[in-house]
């Protein structure tokens, strides 16, 4: 009989805004129009390039050399990183955001604007069972998974954050609640959703994607500029 290995390795850093940034960005996006998704039970705002915007520039510039620092840290052969979109998301009382990831991008990250009472779930699929299985009820997928709701891959957790597998546990990594001025970055490819907001007022999150506009060994490097 073979001998099974559990491989379970990844990461995701963890920042401490400024709060005087936070507050600043906190008091404009109350007021953005946000308009909820076909495929998505919380809402976003409709400007996907909101980084630009003066009111949140300056936090997005932060988190974008935070990013740029972790690239170095790991070694990675990627430079001049920029930032592929961002928006600002708005999760009402019962709302919640189905597992996702985000397809053709290196790094995302999470900048909480609030105190919330849900969290953020990062995990990873089983590659042994999640493109074998059927889970009802279907639910919406987005990120490189689709947004079928006929999609065969699993989702472990349901919007209350339970495991919906009695006698299978999830490659979770990590549970992060919401609070205000905490940014997470991670792996763009990893699975995360966010519970169900239990808490009597709206969670406000911004989020961004960056790419490198190089990357690749200096003898095959793509260059993107």
């Amino acid at each position: 009989m073979s001998n099974k290995l559990n491989i379970n390795s990844s990461y995701i850093y963890t920042y401490q805004m400024n709060p005087e940034i936070t507050n600043s960005v906190f008091k404009h996006v109350k007021n953005l129009n946000f308009k909820k998704g076909f495929f998505r039970p919380n809402s976003t705002c409709s400007d996907l390039q909101i980084h630009k915007n003066t009111f949140i520039e300056k936090g997005a510039d932060i988190i974008l050399k935070q990013m740029e620092l972790i690239v170095k840290e790991n070694g990675f052969e990627a430079s001049n990183l920029h930032i592929t979109n961002s928006q600002v998301n708005c999760t009402k009382q019962g709302e919640f955001h189905s597992p996702h990831d985000h397809a053709n991008c290196m790094l995302t990250c999470i900048w909480y604007l609030n105190d919330a009472e849900c969290d953020t779930i990062l995990y990873r699929l089983n590659e042994w069972v999640d493109q074998k299985l059927y889970v009802y009820p279907l639910r919406p997928r987005g990120g490189s998974s689709g947004a079928s709701f006929n999609f065969k891959l699993l989702d472990w957790y349901d919007e209350e954050g339970n495991c919906l597998s009695k006698d299978f546990h999830p490659f979770i990594l990590h549970k992060e609640p919401t609070v205000k001025n905490k940014v997470i970055i991670f792996p763009s490819s990893m699975l995360h959703m966010v519970t169900k907001n239990k808490s009597t007022h709206n969670r406000y999150t911004f989020s961004m994607n960056v790419f490198p506009k190089k990357f690749g060994q200096k003898t095959n490097q793509v260059d993107l500029t």
